[in-house]
C-alpha cells in the first residue's frame, strides 16, 4: 500500500514538473491529442478510470489490444495496424463480438480462439485493471462495427453500460466461472509476481481483500445490467464450464454453424500436445477443496449472494 502511494505521489509531482514537449514539426492538434492521452494514461495510475477513460476517448485514438504502450505514438501505430486488420475482416463480411470476462475465466482462451478461427484483431473496449476497468466509447464504437473480438474484463457497472449504448452495442458476452475456482486460479497466476517480490502468497488476502469479494460484485454487476437494460442492450452468459469442456459447441453457437470447417480446424490444432493457450491453466475441476481450508470455504459461500449461486449452479 505504502509503495502504490508513494508511486503515485510520485506520478502527481513528475505531472507537475516536467511539462510536455513536443517537436516543431507536429501541429497543435497532434500536441493535444499526446497531452490527452498522457493525462489518460496518468488518471488511469492513479486509479481515476472513468476520467481516464473520459480523457482517452478525447485522443480519438483506437484500441491497441492488449499491449499497453505508454507513448501516444507507439499506441497510434499498433492500434492503427489492428485497425487495418479489422476493416480488411469487416470487408470481408466478418462478425465481431464483444466478450467481458471474469479474470480467471479462460478468457484469453476463447478470444483468442476466435481471433484465430476468424483471423480478426483482438481490441479492448476498456482500460484500467480489474475491478475497476472503464470502457472508453470511441473504443466501443470501433469494435461495434465488427471483425474483431475483445479481450477484457469490464464489469457491468451503469457507467460502462451507458457507453456501451451510446456506442451503438447491442450485445455484450459475459464470461464467467464459479468464483471460488477463479479465486484459486488467481492465486496461481499472481503467485510469481509476490515471490518476484519476495512476498508471501496468502491466501486469506485472496479470499477477503484482492480478489472474491470483487469478483461476487462483478458477477452481480451483470446480473443487474442484464434485467436492468435488456430494452437496450443483449447480455449473455458465457459459463466457464462449457466454454472448456464443450469448447466446439460453444464456438458453433457463436460463429454459427457456417465456420465449421475454420472451428474444425483450429480444434485439430489446439488437440497438439505442444499446443499451449494464452494464460490457461488446466486445473483439476474441483481442484481448489482440495487446497482451501474448509473454514475459508464457508466464508466464500456466505459472501456469495443466492443469484450468482443460481446463474453458476455452485454446489456448497
Amino acid at each position: 500500500m505504502i509503495a502504490k502511494k508513494q508511486y503515485q505521489e510520485a506520478v502527481v509531482y513528475f505531472c507537475n514538473a516536467v511539462p510536455l514537449t513536443v517537436g516543431t514539426h507536429y501541429n497543435n492538434d497532434y500536441y493535444k491529442l499526446v497531452t490527452h492521452y498522457q493525462q489518460a494514461m496518468i488518471l488511469s495510475s492513479l486509479g481515476k478510470y472513468s476520467e481516464a477513460a473520459q480523457c482517452m476517448n478525447e485522443t480519438g485514438a483506437m484500441s491497441a489490444g492488449d499491449r499497453q504502450d505508454h507513448l501516444f505514438s507507439d499506441h497510434q501505430a499498433h492500434a492503427l495496424s489492428l485497425r487495418a486488420k479489422q476493416m480488411t475482416a469487416i470487408e470481408a463480411g466478418k462478425p465481431g463480438f464483444l466478450i467481458t470476462a471474469l479474470p480467471r475465466s479462460a478468457s484469453a482462451f476463447l478470444s483468442y480462439a476466435i481471433a484465430d478461427i476468424l483471423d480478426v484483431p483482438v481490441l479492448r473496449a476498456s482500460m484500467g485493471s480489474f475491478p475497476h476497468h472503464t470502457v472508453v466509447k470511441n473504443w466501443a464504437y470501433n469494435i461495434g462495427q465488427g471483425g474483431c473480438v475483445t479481450h477484457d474484463h469490464f464489469c457491468g457497472m451503469e457507467i460502462n453500460i451507458r457507453q456501451l449504448i451510446e456506442a451503438g452495442i447491442k450485445k455484450v458476452y459475459v464470461q464467467v466461472r464459479d468464483p471460488r475456482a477463479a479465486a484459486w486460479s488467481y492465486l496461481h497466476h499472481t503467485a510469481p509476481s509476490y515471490r518476484q517480490q519476495k512476498q508471501e502468497v496468502i491466501i486469506d488476502d485472496i479470499i477477503h481483500r484482492e480478489y472474491y469479494p470483487h469478483a461476487i460484485r462483478w458477477i452481480e454487476s451483470w446480473i443487474k445490467a442484464q434485467e436492468k437494460y435488456s430494452d437496450d442492450i443483449a447480455v449473455e452468459f458465457l459459463l466457464y464450464d462449457e466454454v472448456v469442456c464443450y469448447t466446439e459447441k460453444i464456438l458453433l453457437r457463436l460463429l454459427t454453424p457456417q465456420h465449421y470447417p475454420e472451428i474444425s480446424e483450429y480444434l485439430k490444432k489446439t488437440s497438439a500436445p505442444d499446443f499451449k493457450p494464452i494464460h490457461f491453466r488446466k486445473g483439476q475441476k474441483g481442484e481448489w477443496r482440495e487446497f482451501i481450508p474448509k473454514e475459508l470455504q464457508d466464508v466464500m459461500w456466505n459472501m456469495t449472494s443466492e443469484r450468482v449461486r443460481n446463474l453458476l449452479k455452485m454446489e456448497r
